[in-house]
């Protein structure tokens, strides 16, 4: 009985430490580009529909999707990454899931007809960001000004898929539920690589940023110059490099000593 209490209480400890070391690393990640969100988020949002799924079994299926790549269709910017990468980009959408859902939030504080609580409040905004796009687009733009509006909206887009009910009227905790999928998933992850795995495959997947310029004297044109800029160990390192240049920048992979976009 004593080894026991004292390898549960190594357990509990170890799994704190493990948690938040995960959650150090997703807050160091930036939010997913826009394009790649929205096209991720019609993934998840396709796990919810109809109600047929609880919102941990959409989850652990959107890692299967997007992570694993061993069920179901895996999203576009998902497509030929390692497992390890794969969950980084999905910890990115976390991130820019957070990033979108605060937007709203501040949006729509005094959204006329929007009569709830601070826990129903909560509860909406973490859930709508599956209405999609053209629904957020529309909240940030003001063509839907107010709660009949809201719900008229996601009626029109949402209603065969009962999605409208989800959004509107659920406790679904979906960020919480997607941090702890999260969480779970980089457990089956890790066991494929070890440190020295991790950094043969960092190596494996070189990129670039091409940076233009305008070449110009005085106040004549003479033209656009490139320069390009790395190799860089992936594309999230070659990312972060690009944020803090003036040029416009193009992050492009390196394939056989040529440049791909």
């Amino acid at each position: 009985m004593s080894n026991l209490i004292q390898t549960a209480k190594a357990r509990n400890e170890a799994n704190k430490a493990y948690k938040t070391a995960v959650s150090a690393e997703m807050r160091s990640l930036k939010p997913m580009d826009p394009e790649e969100f929205w096209e991720t988020l019609a993934c998840l949002a396709s796990n919810l529909k109809a109600g047929k799924t609880s919102v941990d079994s959409a989850m652990h299926n959107f890692m299967c999707n997007a992570v694993y790549q061993s069920y179901g269709t895996c999203p576009p910017c998902f497509d030929e990454l390692s497992k390890h990468f794969a969950w980084e980009l999905a910890c990115r959408f976390l991130r820019k899931y957070e990033e979108v859902k605060a937007t709203l939030s501040k949006k729509m504080h005094d959204m006329k007809g929007l009569d709830r609580g601070d826990d129903g409040y909560g509860d909406l905004m973490d859930s709508l960001p599956l209405a999609g796009r053209d629904i957020v687009d529309a909240i940030m733009s003001d063509d839907i000004a107010n709660y009949k509006q809201l719900e008229k909206a996601l009626g029109e887009v949402h209603e065969k898929h009962s999605l409208k009910k989800f959004i509107l009227d659920g406790e679904n905790y979906i960020t919480m539920k997607l941090e702890e999928a999260l969480v779970k998933a980089y457990l089956s992850v890790v066991r494929d690589i070890d440190d020295e795995g991790y950094s043969e495959e960092r190596r494996s997947d070189p990129h670039v940023v091409l940076v233009t310029t305008t070449s110009k004297q005085g106040y004549t044109l003479f033209g656009m110059q490139v320069n390009v800029r790395g190799p860089f160990q992936d594309r999230y390192e070659a990312e972060a490099f690009a944020k803090q240049e003036d040029g416009a920048c193009t992050v492009v992979k390196l394939f056989g000593g040529t440049v791909l976009k």
